[in-house]
């Protein structure tokens, strides 16, 4: 049987994991042999040992005094949600034993699997661009590499990095895009046509992530709002969250690890992070994979607009993308300027039909891909 080495990101990150598992599963489903190629990066490679004093005073020095003082009162927080993590990653991921450097041994990936498929997330951001070589399959001969779903995070790239990308989209055999902006900077690049694609995750209804979750226990027993955000919490979302809570039991917000968390509990897991959003009664958001999972499990919801400066508030296009794929656009909302009335309801009969042409328009692209290397 042919073996597939699946090129993506599955680190500490909700969305990371779950899409991670969503295309795995998918394969192994369909009788096909694939495990999660174990990228190292620029880490420190095998053989290598470094003190672990100087390892901590180094991180230290990075993180500062303010960053110190933050980590040792989130401390018990983080190790328990790293364990979670690596948990999830034990008992849902096929990983390769091996791990693969950057700069030492991703040559070595040819012998060990017969195909690449590369995707989803955001691998082909310029924010990830030290990774490119592995991230586009550059390693591997063209007939050999496949796309499902990446994404460039925004709409443009920088002028230098174009002719890079040019490059290597041209040397992967059958290419797919997860944003219609994505699909447009290839033809743009590349003068190829590819298909526009969902992301994993919505590959797999909620009756299969209800599977993955295993039970119907609820962590939080009454009605509530959740709010999965990332931003930084200004004073509009402020004030949106007040309002809020006039409406719910109880408003409980997932944060990133950095910021911690309000949800009544002292680390969550992937598997809790779907129940979290199961159980809601309304989602607020201003990530992608907690607009992708507010609409897998069918929950009324927005997605905020980010203003805060960081990086990943440039990465609105992909959310944007997908809205507009459904018919859902106006659910992108500025916290300004919103009468948070008008929607926390949903009528998803007018979009179901539209988002299952999507997933299995999705699926039978895949399908065929795969059935043509099995």
């Amino acid at each position: 049987m042919k073996k597939f080495g699946q090129v993506t990101m599955f680190g500490n990150n909700y969305g990371a994991c779950l899409q991670a598992f969503a295309l795995q599963h998918i394969l192994l489903e369909n009788g096909f042999e694939v495990e999660l190629v174990n990228y190292g990066g620029k880490k420190i490679v095998e053989g290598e040992n470094v003190n672990p004093i100087v390892r901590t005073i180094k991180k230290m020095a990075r993180l500062g005094i303010f960053g110190v003082v933050k980590y040792i009162i989130n401390y018990s927080y983080i190790k328990n949600n790293k364990a979670a993590y690596n948990n999830f990653r034990k008992n849902h991921l096929k990983i390769s034993s091996k791990i693969y450097y950057r700069n030492k041994n991703l040559n070595e990936l040819n012998n060990d699997y017969d195909f690449f498929i590369a995707g989803s997330d955001m691998l082909w951001s310029e924010e990830f661009l030290e990774d490119w070589k592995f991230y586009f399959l550059s390693f591997a001969p063209k007939e050999k590499c496949f796309s499902y779903a990446p994404s460039f995070g925004q709409n443009a790239l920088s002028a230098e990095n174009v002719v890079k990308v040019k490059s290597y989209l041209e040397k992967i055999s059958k290419l797919s895009c997860r944003e219609e902006k994505g699909v447009k900077l290839i033809k743009d690049i590349t003068s190829l046509d590819v298909p526009q694609v969902v992301d994993p995750t919505l590959l797999l209804d909620a009756n299969i992530w209800n599977e993955i979750i295993g039970n119907n226990d609820r962590i939080i027993k009454n009605k509530y709002c959740f709010g999965y955000l990332f931003g930084s919490i200004d004073s509009a979302r402020k004030e949106l969250l007040r309002k809020l809570k006039s409406g719910f039991d109880k408003v409980y917000r997932l944060s990133n690890k950095k910021e911690g968390t309000t949800v009544p509990m002292d680390y969550v897991s992937p598997i809790e992070y779907l129940r979290l959003f199961r159980d809601s009664e309304f989602v607020i958001t201003d990530t992608f994979h907690g607009l992708m999972f507010s609409i897998i499990f069918r929950k009324p919801f927005i997605v905020l607009e980010r203003h805060d400066g960081s990086k990943w508030a440039k990465q609105s296009d992909r959310m944007v993308s997908t809205l507009e794929m459904f018919g859902l656009a106006d659910r992108y909302v500025n916290p300004e300027k919103i009468d948070i009335s008008k929607y926390l309801t949903l009528d998803y009969t007018k979009y179901e039909e539209k988002i299952e042409f999507c997933r299995n328009k999705s699926l039978n692209y895949l399908m065929a891909v795969l059935e043509e290397n099995r």
